[in-house]
């Protein structure tokens, strides 16, 4: 029989056949080390959380908290700021302007959620000049008509 001989973390030689206990992993942790350790975690945590913040290209921008009709003048309270990312060509206010839209109408009836910008604030401009829209009921609605459509008289 062969004799396989090894050299051990000290120098010593063992022999596959002595009962040499085997070093814990207790006795090899080090303070410094699991120290060390933590205080990278820590850190690359941190730097992430900092440039994941410093690279979102989403822009605050100004929306309506809920429907308005046209002609509605906007209050503090119609306005809620929200995080996109928007195209150059979206045409969209900046959440800094919130003050200069307060106290503007809106053109045309707009539902909630509705991005905010300057083609929508102004004068009522809805219904068109020259059409009105009026609400009928009906016991049956005629063949073909479907809900929310409007016919010019």
């Amino acid at each position: 029989m062969t004799t396989l001989r090894t050299a051990g973390r000290r120098g010593e030689i063992a022999t596959a056949g002595s009962a040499r206990p085997v070093a814990s992993l207790a006795a090899r942790r080090s303070l410094p080390h699991l120290l060390v350790g933590a205080g990278l975690v820590v850190v690359c945590a941190l730097a992430f959380a900092v440039t994941a913040l410093r690279v979102d290209p989403r822009a605050e921008v100004l929306a309506l908290a809920g429907p308005v009709p046209a002609g509605h003048v906007l209050t503090d309270t119609d306005l809620v700021v929200i995080r996109v990312a928007a195209d150059a060509s979206l045409p969209v206010l900046p959440a800094a302007q919130r003050g200069s839209v307060v106290g503007r109408s809106v053109t045309l009836p707009l539902p909630g959620g509705s991005l905010v910008s300057e083609q929508v604030l102004g004068p009522a401009a809805w219904p068109p000049p020259g059409q009105a829209v009026v609400a009928v009921s009906l016991k049956r609605a005629p063949v073909g008509a479907v809900a929310g459509a409007g016919g010019v008289a």
